[in-house]
């Protein structure tokens, strides 16, 4: 079996070694205020509505980009896409799945979370985890966009591999129970 390293990223495609961690910690104030937001507001009835619907929305907009990239990603790990095509995929998918976090902050803010309950802490804890592990990513997929197109899953550096399948991993994890909970949650509403 042939190993295939990344190639060296150019100075243009390099991030600062501050970059990475400053924008883990932009992800986790937001989170914060987010947090913050929901267990000290109580929104009007009307904006409450609003913001349950929009948050229903960026659900889907977020998680929907997220399965059909994770989905891609697991068909190139099992031998059935080509590299090139999970890349290009995931730089069309990058804004829909960011600005769906960000949406889903602001509208989680104001949909009244109650912040006592052990599964909304669950829920929340999901999603940070969720948004540091999407920071954690751009170096790894910086590492993908340098490979051969052509490059199967089997020819990447087996730490590159163990990596990409962790991400994948928790991503489907933090997804699903993030979304579980929030069904559990609304049902609970009702």
């Amino acid at each position: 079996m042939t190993t295939t390293t990344s190639a060296p990223i150019s100075a243009a495609q390099a991030s600062p070694r501050w970059f990475i961690p400053l924008l883990a910690a932009v992800v986790t104030t937001a989170w914060a205020a987010s947090v913050a937001i929901g267990s000290s507001v109580t929104p009007e009835p009307l904006v409450h509505g609003l913001a349950l619907a929009a948050h229903t929305v960026f659900v889907v907009l977020a998680f929907g980009a997220i399965l059909l990239l994770d989905w891609v990603g697991f068909l190139w790990l099992l031998g059935k896409r080509r590299l090139h095509e999970s890349s290009r995929l995931a730089s069309a998918a990058l804004p829909l799945i960011w600005g769906g976090l960000g949406g889903l902050l602001i509208s989680g803010a104001l949909i009244e979370p109650d912040i006592s309950s052990p599964i909304t802490q669950l829920k929340l804890g999901s999603i940070l985890v969720l948004m540091l592990n999407g920071v954690s990513l751009i170096p790894l997929t910086r590492s993908l966009h340098a490979l051969d197109p052509g490059t199967r899953f089997t020819d990447v550096n087996p730490r590159l591999r163990t990596r990409l399948c962790v991400s994948l991993s928790v991503s489907q994890l933090g997804w699903w129970t993030a979304v579980g909970v929030g069904l559990v949650n609304s049902m609970n509403r009702g």
